[in-house]
């Protein structure tokens, strides 16, 4: 490659980079936009939270004031809430979750977090009428990624459950640990304050319990009922009380496509709510006489009735301006995403009509070179004696280093046990992910023992020409010489009587390619040519390991489905 050709390909991969690079900027921008958030009852209204906004609302919907921590230089994440003289209590960190985070958050591993003297991260104290906010002033607690807020009415006392850390936190109203709970929970998640009680979603054991708050009991266990619904949904993580009971909102394993059950306090289930207008529920609260939801996925904020279901959409002045503003950046940022896409199509389309106008005769001599379909050994040719009395030996093209592949699948396997294996504590009472990295260590250990069964098949046989006839030795030791007459052949296969020789297919021979059409091509073309449903029935005669492997792997994936379905 020289010259126009090699600047072509430059630019070809620099216009690749740049098109790549551009869609996961765009993605990237398009999942950071806006969402809602949680939403918690101050004094006689209602605070929504839609990305560093909060919205106070009337009971009728009607907006009330609106405040953009923005402004005041925070980026506020998770929870927030409210002390009894009206002050607000949020969290703050100065820089987006990172890849390493979210990747931890979608495995559900357990983290905690600790940041530098010099970082201004933690929980602030904000006096709304003069929008001044300082930091609490004993505070040392960091969620690492998602948490939760209460603060106990009459003493200001702050509940904290940090989801990702499994743990609970009572802390003063300046941020000074008084108990901690730090086992017992799996992703703990919402905290509910209800008639003197106060109640907790504990996620991942599927239920939801009534807790103790005093600083020796802390975190005790007073009552508990589960929630699994069924199917998918098992997963509790949003709570609000009502006259009729404790409204519970039950995800399916990605937090996502909630159900809302209303529970009696003594945890029997009552009656489960409609949600056709709610794409995506993520927070919810009872607040007078209406079930007030938001939704993920839109975002939209809906009052609900809670005896029929029927959704009314609740849009204030400046959430009707961010919903339009984030609409528009979704739609800004598809754009670009369209973009990339079209970019890399039309580089792709440059591609091939550089290769063709600059390199014309090469790229067709490589199209000629590429292998063709082939349904059969061209048995043909003029046999050719070999010139010696011993035994003609067709050369073997596997290698010691394709061992390595049985080899990588028992290393990967490895691997993922030890995974599993470390973050137990945190995939235990994920048992779809806990199992899918057993099972997936599994099926890579029988992978790489059929791997291995495969190649000693294939290396330990031997494949040899004598005079007219060619002779065939399995892995297993047995041999037969036998002439044209004698013989069974396809295009992956020969046959003489109980001996089955692999040569793989037209694209990969297990042979030297060349022996094979000069030594043993000839000496077929008299045998018999079978199909590939009779070279099947011939090798399950023989229990040949192509043919066993691939069913011992059928069967065990077969297996691991049903016990998946009944046990799910």
């Amino acid at each position: 490659m020289k010259g126009k050709s090699l600047l072509a390909a430059v630019v070809i991969v620099l216009f690749s980079l740049l098109a790549m690079a551009l869609y996961l900027w765009a993605g990237g921008k398009r999942a950071g936009l806006p969402s809602y958030g949680f939403m918690h009852q101050d004094g006689q209204q209602l605070a929504v939270n839609l990305g560093s906004h909060l919205v106070w609302l009337d009971a009728s919907g009607r907006e009330r004031a609106a405040l953009d921590l923005a402004d005041l230089g925070f980026r506020p994440v998770g929870d927030f809430g409210f002390f009894a003289d009206g002050d607000l209590l949020f969290y703050h960190r100065a820089e987006p979750y990172s890849v390493l985070d979210n990747l931890a958050a979608f495995f559900r591993l357990r983290a905690t977090r600790q940041i530098g003297a010099d970082s201004d991260d933690g929980f602030y104290r904000c006096e709304l009428e003069l929008e001044q906010c300082r930091p609490l002033a004993d505070s040392a607690q960091h969620p690492a990624r998602s948490f939760r807020l209460l603060v106990l009415p009459g003493s200001d006392d702050i509940l904290l459950a940090d989801t990702a850390d499994h743990a609970l936190y009572k802390l003063t109203a300046e941020g000074r640990e008084l108990a901690s709970k730090r086992t017992g929970f799996k992703f703990p998640n919402q905290l509910l304050w209800h008639d003197g009680a106060v109640w907790l979603a504990d996620t991942n054991h599927h239920r939801v319990v009534r807790l103790a708050t005093g600083a020796h009991e802390f975190g005790g266990k007073q009552q508990a009922f589960t929630t699994k619904l069924g199917g998918e949904h098992r997963w509790p993580h949003q709570l609000a009380a009502s006259e009729e009971g404790l409204w519970v909102l039950v995800g399916d394993s990605a937090m996502a496509n909630g159900v809302l059950q209303l529970y009696n306090w003594d945890g029997t289930p009552e009656r489960r709510l409609p949600l056709a207008d709610v794409d995506d529920p993520l927070a919810i609260t009872f607040w007078r006489e209406h079930l007030w939801i938001s939704d993920f996925a839109t975002p939209r904020l809906f009052k609900l009735d809670p005896r029929s279901g029927a959704a009314e959409s609740v849009s204030s002045a400046t959430l009707t301006r961010l919903h339009r503003q984030i609409e528009n950046d979704e739609r800004y940022f598809r754009r670009f995403e369209w973009l990339a896409l079209g970019l890399f199509g039309l580089i792709l389309l440059g591609g091939f009509a550089a290769a063709w106008v600059l390199e014309k005769k090469q790229t067709l001599e490589r199209f000629s070179k590429l292998p063709k379909p082939a349904d059969a050994i061209v048995a043909s040719g003029d046999i050719e004696p070999t010139g010696q009395s011993d035994i003609l030996w067709i050369p073997s093209r596997i290698k010691p280093y394709h061992w390595w592949l049985a080899n990588a699948c028992w290393v990967m396997a490895a691997l993922m046990l030890l995974m599993v294996a470390l973050t137990y504590q945190s995939l235990a009472d994920t048992q779809a992910i806990l199992w899918m990295g057993v099972g997936t260590s599994g099926f890579m250990v029988l992978a790489g023992c059929m791997t291995r069964a495969l190649l000693a098949s294939i290396a330990h046989a031997q494949l040899g020409v004598i005079g007219e006839s060619l002779v065939l030795v399995s892995a297993q030791g047995a041999r037969t010489v036998a002439r044209a007459r004698e013989l069974a052949y396809s295009a992956q296969f020969i046959f003489a009587d109980d001996v089955a020789i692999a040569l793989g297919n037209t694209n990969l021979r297990f042979y030297d390619e060349q022996a094979l059409k000069r030594w043993v091509y000839p000496r077929l073309k008299n045998a018999q040519k079978i199909s590939g449903r009779q070279q099947m029935l011939r090798l399950w005669r023989l229990r040949h390991p192509q043919v066993i492997w691939p069913t011992v792997l059928l069967a065990a994936l077969s297996v691991a489905v049903l016990a998946l379905e009944l046990c799910g």
